[in-house]
C-alpha cells in the first residue's frame, strides 16, 4: 500500500508491503511518483501488485512476493489436454 506519512501540505508517501507490513521504499513526493516507481524500478527489484477478489490492490515486497520465491521444484507440471 502507498500511504501518506507526511502532512496534507507537505506529503511524503511510503510504499508498504501488504504481506509483512514493512515500509520499504520512499519517501516519494506524490502518490503518482510512488506508483510509477513501483511499476518500473520496483518491479525490477521484485515488488508485485495484484488485485484481490474484493477489488483491493495488494503490494508485496521481494521477500513476500509469492512468484519470486517459488522454486521450480515446488511447481506442479502443466497438464495439457489431448485432442
Amino acid at each position: 500500500m502507498i500511504e501518506n506519512v507526511g502532512s496534507y501540505r507537505e506529503p511524503e508517501y511510503i510504499l508498504y508491503c501488504d504481506g509483512c507490513g514493512k515500509g520499504e521504499e520512499g519517501p516519494f513526493d506524490s502518490f503518482d511518483e510512488a506508483r510509477e516507481w513501483k511499476r518500473d524500478a520496483g518491479r525490477d527489484e521484485g515488488w508485485t501488485s495484484a488485485k484481490t477478489d474484493g477489488g483491493e490492490w495488494q503490494d508485496r515486497c521481494p521477500s513476500c512476493n509469492p512468484f519470486r520465491n517459488a522454486s521450480s521444484q515446488n511447481r506442479k507440471p502443466i497438464r495439457r489436454s489431448s485432442k
